[in-house]
């Protein structure tokens, strides 16, 4: 009896196990299929993503930097100083977020550029 049992959850599991990669929807593939036929697009999505990775990288490097040199500065702050503080950080942000959507649009006509030299040349 014992035996059987196991014989029948090892059975039921075997099912399930094999059951769920066929009920898995469609594996991901390229997102952009023209992109990736298109070398000048792929070179320009490439360039574009470490461009934002480096404008990310250095709004971070100088948030910390400010932060730094504020402590240093102001041991113990006042409200105003710290509002101060605090709005020029929003600042920071604002612009660094200004440049990243700039930097997107250029890449987003570049792109589109590209695409349609590739696709009227071939």
């Amino acid at each position: 009896m014992r035996r059987k049992l196991i014989t029948l959850t090892l059975g039921i599991l075997a099912a399930f196990v094999l059951a769920i990669p066929a009920s898995a929807g469609p594996g991901k593939g390229p997102k952009k299929a023209a992109v990736a036929a298109c070398p000048a697009a792929v070179s320009l999505t490439q360039a574009y993503h470490q461009q934002h990775r480096t404008l990310i990288k250095t709004y971070h490097a100088a948030r910390k930097a400010a932060r730094t040199a504020f402590v240093a500065q102001y041991a113990t702050p006042t409200e105003e100083q710290l509002k101060t503080y605090r709005e020029a950080r929003h600042a920071a942000l604002k612009a660094s977020l200004k440049e990243r959507k700039a930097a997107a649009d250029k890449f987003r006509a570049d792109l589109k550029a590209a695409l349609q030299a590739c696709a009227a040349s071939a």
